[in-house]
């Protein structure tokens, strides 16, 4: 039986320009993202339900359950990035970048992408995410290629924060 991982590979050019290829998502991961993605389409239609205080409870609550968006939000953190995650933004995160390495790599292409540059932070959605990784995220040879030839010499800007 083929690998599901070869037969569903896409060449993709990321945030840096760099040609890689991507893996589309597992079901389960592809369940996760769908719900974000509602989760996100509910925030931004009933945002006078959604107190800044409730948020912030839910944000909190999600981020002691899940190791990875405490990565993801402490890097974020730590290194003043110009740029903050949504609540579902961070679990669709999740579901893309299913490792700490990934998921470092993940801030990397957001801040490549979405930096404004002029010191404002830019809120990530679930519908950047999307825009940024249309078919999935970084096969493991991808992903490899991308640590080792671009992000731990620092060939891009934002590669300090790996």
């Amino acid at each position: 039986m083929p690998n599901s991982q070869t037969e569903l590979r896409t060449p993709y050019t990321n945030a840096a320009g760099i040609e890689l290829d991507v893996v589309q998502m597992s079901p389960v991961e592809m369940e996760g993202f769908l719900t974000a993605i509602i989760l996100e389409s509910q925030f931004k239609k009933d945002q006078a339900k959604f107190s800044a205080e409730a948020l912030g409870q839910a944000r909190a609550a999600a981020l002691k359950e899940d190791t990875l968006m405490q990565i993801l939000e402490k890097r974020v953190e730590a290194f003043n990035l110009p740029i903050k995650f949504t609540l579902p933004a961070l679990l669709a995160a999740t579901c893309l970048a299913t490792n700490p390495g990934r998921i470092i790599a993940l801030a990397v292409d957001c801040c490549t992408r979405f930096d404004p540059g002029d010191g404002t932070i830019h809120e990530v959605t679930v519908e950047n995410l999307t825009d940024l990784y249309p078919f999935g995220f970084y096969s493991e040879e991808a992903f490899g290629k991308y640590v080792d030839e671009y992000l731990k010499p620092k060939k891009i800007k934002w590669s300090k924060i790996y």
